[in-house]
Order: structure tokens, then sequence, then C-alpha cells
């Protein structure tokens, strides 16, 4: 999944093909390590991702829209007085190495036309977007490195920008094939970490292929090739060699059997066999765009969403260990029914008790035998103070067992609560569903409430998950609790459609019926999309209830998004994440 030198060279022959000489007309920063640039140029507007996440560095054109914080970063306004209005006047890449540039004329404070230029580093947790001056000296950065995180290069304003250390790698830009094969074929190592460690610009599926394709499915040693193997080895590399210099690179996506990707290359890749199957695509960014879709969603991890992941963990841990001990004692209350019995038993024998006794053995009123029992009896108590204290064993036992049910029921429902936030957690793909469960968690006093003066900006509401069904009728689905409770409760007309799947947490959703009769295929949409919108959506064959919106209700002092139904019926269906997508462009 590792965006080689390669493919960045691609992905700079299509920006400068697309957007060279375009003017920056605005700039945001949705993420701390995500920059969106909006180039406009003759040819219409376009939107440049960039971005140094650790597990997704990257730099593409988009079509995905993403939110933006309320109050712009320093570093995007920053970048909005230095490259506003400014012109991108070309891309460039050392060799084949994971470093692009992006060199704009703008113009500074003076009114002076200035060249800058935003330095892009993708190497992994390493990863930098870097904005340089003229003489290349650091203006700021993404990511500040100081010399106490590392002791090999820092990054810090005012600082003269020294590249990553160099590799010691051959460029297939550079030299022949049989050079660099002769370079491959002097080590020991298993053919693909050879290619991997010698050729400037690939990545580990590109020299595992390379390996693949060698040696007939084997990865054994480089210097062991024989002479047919170099040949082809020889061949393979002639063939990125000329994607390359023809610039003819087929940008394919890996997927697995159930349609997840798996991997990206610039030329097709074989080595998984029948276990994956390849998708092509006709430029790199939309290809890079539809990969991160599938595979992570628009939102990216950040720190926001790990806090509330970490509040959601603490709390679902504490109230789990809560439980359980109450369980253990709820276990112990299940002996009063025998201090219930001694109390009858030493109440019908009391002429035969005395004080002093250890224990007496008496004949077993409740035994139909006629069989005997041996009670303990406290020597420093009378024989009325022994029956009492059976009594009082008892009536304890009995108040304890009722309020531990209570409490093991209450612990239990606060469990399926917390794991319904989890599951719209896992789906959020906005700062703004991440907002409202934050402000759902801190109305149900997880989340502390926010200190000092300043009162927390008000959002208008998100509008609920909308699709279209292929019937033509309104599908709304609820993002997150409170919004399944409005949907469900106040949005839904009585006599719509409403859709949950059993047991698990997920989404509510409902059919705006408006009084028409729902053919079979909309509502099996419908289910599809509570069944995508769930708990369950990596499971397959999910069941669903549905009925009428008027047959459901919330009980008295339920938690959000907690409501019961009643007179339903079930259906059984796969969860299908494109036929969701498919009805929400339908809807747009």
């Amino acid at each position: 999944m590792a965006l080689d030198g390669i493919t960045l060279h691609f992905l700079l022959e299509e920006i400068r093909a697309g957007a060279e000489n375009a003017r920056v007309e605005k700039i945001y920063q949705p993420a701390k390590d995500t920059l969106i640039l909006l180039l406009r140029s003759a040819g219409g507007s376009r939107r440049l991702l960039i971005t140094a996440a650790a597990d997704a560095p990257r730099l593409h054109f988009t079509t995905q829209t993403r939110e933006n914080p309320d109050t712009p970063p320093m570093l995007c306004m920053l970048l909005r007085k230095k490259l506003s209005g400014g012109r991108l006047m070309g891309v460039r890449q050392q060799g084949l190495d994971r470093t692009a540039f992006l060199d704009f004329e703008a113009t500074n404070d003076l009114g002076d036309r200035v060249r800058l230029s935003l330095c892009v580093e993708i190497m992994g947790r390493h990863s930098n977007i870097i904005l340089l001056d003229e003489e290349e000296r650091i203006v700021d950065a993404v990511k500040r490195i100081t010399p106490e995180i590392s002791s090999v290069r820092s990054v810090l304003p005012g600082m003269r920008y020294t590249p990553p250390p160099a590799r010691d790698q051959i460029s297939l830009l550079e030299c022949s094939c049989e050079e660099l094969v002769e370079r491959i074929c002097g080590t020991d190592a298993p053919l693909s970490k050879a290619i991997l460690k010698y050729t400037e610009g690939v990545s580990p599926i590109i020299a595992q292929e390379g390996a693949f394709y060698t040696q007939r499915g084997r990865d054994e040693s480089a210097l062991a090739l024989t002479g047919e193997e170099r040949d082809r080895l020889t061949f393979y590399l002639r063939g990125i060699q000329r994607m390359l210099t023809e610039k003819a690179p087929r940008p394919t996506l890996l997927c697995e059997t159930n349609g997840k990707p798996r991997d990206f290359a610039f030329l097709p890749c074989h080595q998984y066999g029948h276990l994956a199957t390849l998708e092509e695509y006709p430029d790199f960014s939309s290809m890079l765009d539809d990969f991160y879709r599938r595979k992570f969603g628009v939102l990216r991890k950040n720190a926001a969403a790990e806090q509330l992941l970490k509040v959601l963990s603490a709390a679902s841990d504490k109230v789990t260990r809560r439980v359980a001990v109450q369980r253990e004692e709820l276990k112990e209350c299940a002996e009063r029914e025998q201090f219930r019995k001694w109390g009858d038993i030493l109440s019908a024998n009391v002429w035969q008790l005395a004080k002093g006794m250890h224990t007496v053995t008496l004949p077993d009123i409740y035994s139909e035998t006629g069989e005997e029992i041996t009670i303990p009896l406290d020597p420093a108590l009378s024989p009325r103070e022994n029956i009492q204290k059976c009594y009082k064993e008892y009536k304890k036992l009995d108040k304890a067992e009722r309020m531990l049910t209570r409490f093991v029921a209450e612990g239990q429902q606060e469990i399926t609560y917390l794991d319904s936030v989890f599951d719209a957690l896992s789906r959020a793909t906005s700062e703004a569903e991440l907002t409202d469960i934050k402000a759902e968690l801190r109305e149900s006093g997880y989340l502390r409430e926010r200190g000092g003066k300043g009162k927390e900006k008000k959002r208008p509401p998100l509008p609920f998950e909308s699709f279209c069904s292929s019937d033509g009728f309104s599908i709304l689905a609820g993002r997150n609790n409170i919004q399944n409770d409005t949907l469900s409760l106040k949005k839904a007309a009585k006599s719509d459609m409403w859709f949950h799947v059993g047991n698990i947490p997920g989404s509510h959703v409902v059919i705006e019926c408006g009084g028409r009769s729902v053919p079979d295929r909309t509502l099996e949409e419908a289910a599809v999309i509570a069944a995508t919108r769930s708990r369950a959506a990596e499971s397959r064959k999910v069941r669903v209830d549905l009925t009428e919106v008027r047959n459901v209700r919330k009980p008295s002092g339920a938690r959000p998004g907690m409501v019961i139904y009643e007179n339903f019926r079930s259906v059984f269906v796969d969860p299908d994440p494109e036929l969701c997508r498919r009805l929400a462009e339908k809807k747009e």
C-alpha cells in the first residue's frame, strides 16, 4: 500500500498536465497533516489533496469533499497568506525519489513576485509537507522536527532545507536494465528484497511481482539466478523502463475476492492469482481517490476520534467489570432460600433449641421422606434470636438479589448503548459527526462539560444520510443515536417503513412511503442499507427487522437510540457498500 517513487513520477505528470499555471484559489487544512489546494485554470477548478498522514501519505487530485475545522489552523492561515492568488508554475522530482516539489509564483507583502515551493516528502511515518522560500529556507512545515526528535535532520522555520538521506539505489531513468540486474544478482538476499534494495522508486508489491515473474512463483536467492531467470528479470525491468520513457503506465487496483481494496500499483500484478481481482483506472488520481475512499472512508483517524475511542473504551471496560462483579454477587444470593428454610425448621422445633448450641439436627419439614438436616447456630444467641438471624439473612439476600438483578440489567443496557456509540464512531465520515457524538457523550455524562466562559459554536443540525431507491422512494438513515431518535420518533410518519438490524448496533433506516405501497425491491434495498450501516457490515446474511414506524416506541428513561418495536418481520440480506453509494449518488 506504499506510494512509490515511480507512481509519484506518474502522479506529477498528471498534476503537470492538469494544473500547471493554475491559480491557487483556496487553501484548506481539514486535518493536522492534510492540505487541500483548490486550483483554477482555463479548464476549470480541481482539488489537489496533499497529506503527510503516517498510514497514507500521498498527493493527487480528488473529487471528495472534506469538512474543515471552524477555525483554520495557523499553518493554513500562513499558506493562505503566502500562496493565495499564486500560480503553480511547475512540479519536479529528484530522480525517482519519493520527494516532490510544487513550485509556485506568488506575491509578497511588498507586491513583488516571489517563488515558493511546497516540498512533499512521502516516507511513511516520517512524511512531511514543507513550505520553502526562494533560497530553499524553511518557512514552516506540517511537522516541525527538532534535534531532540531526530538527530539526523531538523525541520524548523528559518533553517536551510536539506533533503532526506539518499539511498544507494539505481534509477531506471538513468541506467540500463542490464546494469541494474548485475547489481541485484550480486547479493544472496531473496530476489524481491534485492530488487527493493537496489531499484529506486519501487514498492514492495512491485519487487515481489518481479520475483514472482522471474522465478515463476518463487522468491529465492538473487545470487542463484539462472541465465534464463536473468533474462526474465531484465525483461520485467525493461517493461517498467518503457512505461517511464513512453509515459504509458497502467494504474491498477488489487482487490480481495470480497471487493475490499488490498493494494495498488502502476502495472497489473498477478502474484496473488485467484485470491485477488484487478481493476484498471484511467489515471492515478481516480485510482488513489477510490482506493482510500473504499479502504478507509473519508475520515482519517485524528486526535478527536482517538480521544472519543479512549473515552468509550474506558467506559465500556469499567461497566463490563462492574457487571461481572455483580453477576458473581448475584450467584451468592441463590442461597437465600436456604436461610428461610432454616428459619422455618427452627421455628417449628423451637422447643428443642437452647442457648449455647453450635448446631442442631432436626427433621426437614420440606422433605417428603422425613430426612434430617443439620443447621448451624450462634451459641451466643437465644433460640428466638437464631431464628430471627436466619430470616434477616434471607431478607438481606432477597433484597440484594432484586437490586443486583436490576443493576445487571441496567449495566447490560449501558454496554449495549456504548456499543451503539462505538458503531456510530466507526462509521463517522466528518468532523461534524464527531462533534455530534462528542455532544451525545457529554449529555450522557461520559465527557465533562467544556471549561471556560466561551460557548461552543452552534452548528446547524446534520442532515440524515439520504438515498433514493430504484423505484424512486426516499430512504433516510440516522448517522448516530441522536439522529436515530429524531428520525424514528419525530421525522418519520406513522405509516413509513422502519428498518434495523436484529440485536446489533446500527442505523435506524426509514422509507418515506407517502401513503404509497412500497415494492419489494425498495424494501430489500432499505434492508441492505440498514445492514451496511451497522456493526454487521462485514458479515453475510444479516437479519434485518422491518415494521411500520407506528410500532416503534421509546421506553421511559431509555438511552439515546434505544427503542423497542413489535409486529415486525425479518429478512436476511448481504451488506453492500457499493449499492449504498449508488443509491446515495442517485439521490444527489
